[in-house]
């Protein structure tokens, strides 16, 4: 319903907008201003950066996880020590952290072209002014 208000204002001002663009300026059509209104939809844009934080998360997934090295030196015998470790993931833990983070992406593709849709059909239901 916001691009539908937006729309509409800027179908409005359109004659006020073409004075204000100087003589050799094309005035604002419907079609532009219903163009204008869904290319700075906020929600389309919120949609759209969540699908590339969900395709970032299946680049985190697919990483393994780091080795530690700790070193400690006492007064005591022995004086110093040194550990390594490496963690190792049993029972395919790394496959499922994919497929869940690929299907955690699927859902905020699936989101953005739900919302190009919504956007769509507000536009459709907003019609070019009589």
């Amino acid at each position: 319903m916001a691009c539908l208000a937006v729309a509409c204002a800027c179908a409005a001002a359109s004659g006020s907008t073409a004075l204000a663009q100087g003589p050799g300026a094309a005035p604002l059509t419907f079609q532009a201003a219903l163009d204008l209104a869904t290319s700075r939809n906020l929600g389309l844009e919120a949609a759209r950066r969540q699908k590339a934080i969900r395709e970032a998360q299946i680049r985190i997934a697919r990483q393994l996880p780091n080795p530690d090295v700790a070193f400690e030196s006492t007064q005591d015998v022995p004086h110093y020590s040194l550990m390594f470790s490496v963690p190792v993931e049993i029972g395919a833990r790394r496959g499922r952290r994919i497929d869940l983070a690929r299907a955690e992406a699927a859902q905020a593709d699936l989101d953005v072209r739900t919302d190009v849709q919504r956007a769509g059909g507000d536009r459709r239901q907003a019609g070019p002014p009589d």
